[in-house]
């Protein structure tokens, strides 16, 4: 299993951030230490951080935190949305399943050890985290899913237009490898370009 981190968004909707978002301080960390802390307390030896424009500054603070885990950085060159990010990523994913999360997100509380329970022991193609969420607003920076009775997810919709509910997805989900199969099929979100 290795974990895939997405960090070359231009955080066009966070107002007076000078350096990319994920260097934000939460807690007395950054979001994305907070987010290496998570993946490797779920045993998750190898990292892929999808960078942008600014990976100079965000690998400097990632070589003060850590010397413990593998770390592969890929350019994602114009951020086209999380499915591009992904694709960008394919390589250096290989044949293994993949926790993905987003670097600038954190959320208290989170579970992240059952949620990779739950992936193992149902044998599910993907598990995501999703969160109650009033407002359609902050449904729509997300995206939507459309889940039945079981909460198996039936649609995944990124930045939607129209969120399917109340639901938000978070930028934390579980894949099996053979999602990889149908990543080609996805077009990217140009819209945030």
């Amino acid at each position: 299993m290795k974990g895939l981190i997405l960090v070359a968004g231009k955080g066009k909707r966070m107002q007076g951030i000078l350096n990319n978002k994920c260097l934000s301080i939460v807690d007395g960390k950054s979001l994305i230490a907070h987010n290496i802390e998570r993946l490797i307390s779920m045993g998750i030896q190898e990292l892929i951080i999808v960078v942008g424009s600014d990976s100079g500054t965000i690998k400097k603070h990632i070589e003060l935190l850590n010397d413990k885990i593998s770390i592969t950085y890929i350019e994602q060159q114009i951020p086209l949305g999380i499915v591009d990010a992904i694709k960008c990523a394919v390589s250096s994913i290989g044949s293994d399943d993949f926790v993905l999360c987003l670097g600038d997100e954190i959320f208290y509380n989170q579970k992240p050890k059952e949620m990779l329970g739950y992936f193992i022991s149902s044998k599910a193609d993907c598990v995501c985290g999703i969160i109650p969420n009033e407002s359609e607003k902050e449904i729509k920076k997300c995206y939507s899913v459309l889940v039945d009775e079981t909460n198996n997810i039936l649609d995944l919709n990124e930045k939607p237009e129209k969120p399917y509910n109340n639901h938000k997805g978070t930028g934390f989900c579980i894949f099996n490898n053979k999602t990889l199969e149908w990543i080609e099929l996805v077009k990217p979100n140009i819209s945030i370009v």
